[in-house]
């Protein structure tokens, strides 16, 4: 019951021209036998297809992995091409070419008390936002190589591999990926507020050269 009254509340909200653009196409659903989650579109290569950001324990899922873009009623076959198991990162991709890429951010745009925007795959059943605030930056979780950002959006299972966004300017920019959950020491800590920091993100893309290092880094060092 408790779910079901956050669906209705994520499906209540109505999206903006800007959302849409912004932060709902690049989004796509992950889908295997294994489960469902998140991910976002960050590149594409002219020969291999879409580069896809997402969790590892997303990724591995299954070998069966399917991703849904916005719009588009068809699955497309997805494979993980990369992966970093102590950082919950991976890289998918499809040979489907999209339009629609997040505009990465850097560290200087995430800001405590900052609005931001989260979005995924909610309980596998579509791509829905919902809107929370910065409340920690650089957030160390025992057990865990990188730091976090800490939010109060809601995260609940499917948004996993998803994308959390602030505004600059006139646009949504991409900032971190939420996660649904952690395992630390063996045990599975739920709805946490926890995403990964567009810094490690923006190094992982580059040393597997989806992204160039000069998109990477900043004023002499990394994002």
């Amino acid at each position: 019951m408790k779910y079901l009254l956050i669906i209705l509340m994520l499906l209540a909200t109505p999206l903006r021209a800007d959302i849409l653009e912004d932060i709902l196409y690049p989004t796509v659903a992950v889908k295997s036998k294994g489960g469902s989650g998140s991910g976002t579109a960050v590149a594409v290569d002219p020969i291999l297809g879409t580069y896809i950001i997402t969790n590892y324990h997303v990724a591995s899922m299954g070998e069966d992995l399917m991703v849904f873009f916005h719009g588009d009623n068809n699955g497309y076959p997805a494979y993980m091409v990369a992966h970093n198991v102590a950082y919950d990162m991976a890289i998918l991709v499809t040979r489907h070419k999209t339009k629609h890429l997040a505009k990465l951010g850097k560290s200087s745009d995430v800001t405590l008390f900052k609005d931001t925007v989260c979005i995924g795959n909610s309980f596998g059943y579509g791509i829905l936002p919902s809107k929370g605030i910065i409340s920690g930056i650089d957030i160390e979780i025992g057990g865990y190589l990188n730091l976090f950002y800490k939010m109060d959006c809601k995260i609940v299972p499917g948004n996993s591999g998803g994308g959390m966004y602030v505004k600059v300017g006139d646009l949504w920019v991409y900032v971190g990926m939420p996660s649904k959950g952690l395992v630390m020491r063996g045990q599975f800590f739920e709805h946490l507020g926890l995403a990964v920091r567009v810094r490690d993100i923006k190094e992982f893309l580059a040393y597997h050269h989806v992204i160039s290092v000069t998109e990477a880094y900043d004023e002499g060092r990394p994002y």
